[in-house]
């Protein structure tokens, strides 16, 4: 009989030591205000506001915001003009009506230190044509996303949703009816102008292409000094496309004076772009408007921050140096094209193609070629490419790809110029149909294994592909 009254005696000892974890844990469950500081389910599923809100007054990080509501809306007391949100407002109006409670804490379990509350870190007064109220807003419960609050007059502590604190914790420009950044299609740019101590980058679009240098299928040119500099398209869009998407912080001046103009460094600007673009409106699309739209950014406005505004704008606001960086560095990028020899295959009339002491001319010629439709009967034009070898028509259709290749071929690198060869590996001459160089060579040079030299017109040498010059070099008859 000893052993069965020591197996009930250990069963009473556990119960008790179970029955005094639950007794501790249930004491103390409200030393951290998570889901254990939630309180109870009572029947007061929203505190809600008699009459029409006349008056807020809410103060957040130190900050004292006083709103108040007249006949042409809400206005801010300390500067009637200041430009508020009427959707801030409305929404301000909204949760203040109805504050969903998610708990309700009685007197008993409410440690207010714990909660944040004998330190809110949000107060709200409101003003109604039928009374008026204060709440204290304390400590956020992540169980729950919801607030401690207190309501004066009123013994109990409620965990309300997030939508009323998260709507007043914010700063007056916060909730300030601000100018909205520009929508401008970095596709539609035809200037670009960065200017930065000192130094400068200009950057035009010209539409068919500029006959001050070969490369006739090139549009945007580095002009920067008075130069026409073949610029690549692709990465000038990327370029526009940062000036046009400059992700920026928040308003600090809704209306800056002339006076205040120098203190925000816009006198004198770290940096400063100008934007030339096709504005389209209903009675210009075939003809659209040229606007211009300039950034102007002044001095730091705190760590990592500059202030910023931009043409059309009284209004100062923030930017980050990071998101300044992809423009900062339009002054000094790489935009060579990457197509060697950019001329329209169009503009071509014949390229005489010598390697060693073999050379081949190609006629190229587009022609009205007329058929007679088998169903219809009718007569079908059409423009056709027609392409002579030596003077003899021929069908190859590795002739179009030829044109193709050279006008579309890449520059794979910058060539070296201490280690350049003179020894010619193959001569495109061509005759074009333009203005200005009409005549053009196309000189391929022996540099190693994997890359030829090529140099054309007034561009920089560069290195392509030699499996691209010996597939060029293919269209000589064996």
């Amino acid at each position: 009989m000893k052993r069965p009254l020591k197996l009930i005696l250990a069963l009473v000892v556990l119960v008790a030591l179970i029955g005094g974890y639950f007794l501790v844990t249930e004491l103390t469950k409200e030393e951290t205000p998570e889901a254990g500081s939630a309180g109870s389910i009572l029947d007061t599923p929203f505190l809600s506001l008699e009459g029409t809100i006349l008056k807020i007054d809410y103060t957040y990080a130190g900050e004292q915001i006083s709103l108040a509501k007249g006949a042409d809306g809400w206005q801010y007391a300390a500067d009637p003009s200041f430009p508020l949100s009427a959707d801030a407002l409305s929404t301000i109006e909204t949760v203040l009506k109805n504050i969903e409670v998610l708990r309700t804490i009685l007197p008993e379990e409410t440690d207010s230190e714990l909660f944040g509350l004998t330190d809110p870190q949000l107060t709200v007064s409101v003003l109604t044509d039928a009374g008026s109220v204060r709440y204290a807003v304390g400590m956020y419960n992540k169980s729950f996303n919801g607030y401690y609050l207190q309501k004066d007059g009123d013994p109990m502590t409620y965990l309300v949703a997030a939508e009323m604190p998260a709507a007043l914790s914010n700063s007056l420009y916060a909730i300030a009816e601000v100018d909205a950044y520009p929508q401008i299609m970095s596709t539609n740019a035809t200037a670009l102008s960065i200017r930065m101590d000192g130094a400068v980058r200009e950057l035009s679009f010209i539409e068919g292409g500029s006959d001050a240098t070969y490369a006739d299928a090139i549009e945007w040119f580095d002009t920067t000094d008075g130069g026409m500099i073949p610029a690549r398209e692709t990465a000038v869009t990327v370029l526009a496309a940062e000036v046009t998407g400059l992700t920026y912080g928040s308003c600090i001046d809704y209306a800056v004076s002339e006076s205040e103009w120098a203190s925000y460094g816009f006198d004198a600007p770290y940096l400063e772009v100008e934007l030339d673009y096709y504005y389209y409106t209903g009675a210009t699309l075939d003809k659209p408007e040229i606007a211009t739209f300039t950034l102007t950014v002044g001095n730091t406005a705190g760590a990592g921050e500059r202030y910023l505004t931009w043409s059309g704008t009284k209004m100062a606001y923030t930017v980050a140096e990071d998101a300044l960086e992809a423009i900062i560095a339009g002054l000094t990028d790489d935009l060579t094209p990457f197509e060697v020899c950019a001329v329209s295959v169009d503009s071509i009339r014949s390229a005489k193609v010598s390697v060693g002491d073999k050379s081949t001319i190609i006629g190229r010629e587009v022609k009205e070629v007329s058929t007679i439709d088998a169903a219809t009967g009718e007569t079908v034009t059409e423009l056709t490419e027609v392409y002579t070898v030596d003077g003899e028509l021929s069908s190859d259709a590795s002739l179009a790809a030829f044109f193709e290749t050279l006008t579309t071929m890449q520059r794979e690198a910058a060539a070296d110029p201490s280690a350049m060869s003179d020894e010619v590996y193959m001569t495109v001459e061509l005759s074009r149909s333009t203005d200005a160089f009409a005549e053009l060579t196309v000189t391929f040079y022996v540099h190693d294994a994997n890359f030829c030299r090529v140099a054309i017109g007034d561009s920089a040498d560069a290195l392509v592909s030699v499996r691209t010059v010996e597939a060029l070099a293919a269209v000589i008859p064996e």
